[in-house]
């Protein structure tokens, strides 16, 4: 009776396919935190910031204004004193 094994290149493959597989399992989690940590803040006050919100609750209603804010920003002269 023998045994078949696999030769050593196929091996190395697999171990390397085996590899990946437990890299991409670890590094899911950890990704989806750190979008839920980081990101998605990031990417809510970019959105919030192109609205007029009267108020601080997620579920009021808000004014869309587009890049209004940043122009009105730009013009202040309060914010260029503040910088300068």
């Amino acid at each position: 009776m023998t045994v078949e094994t696999a030769p050593p290149a196929q091996r190395r493959a697999n171990r390397i396919r085996s590899d990946a597989r437990l890299a991409t399992l670890l590094l899911v989690p950890s990704t989806v935190v750190v979008f839920g940590v980081v990101a998605w803040p990031v990417i809510r006050t970019f959105w919030l910031s192109l609205h007029k919100v009267e108020s601080p609750l997620p579920t009021a209603p808000s004014t869309w204004v587009g890049l209004d804010n940043y122009t009105r920003a730009i013009q202040d002269p309060e914010l260029w004193a503040s910088v300068v």
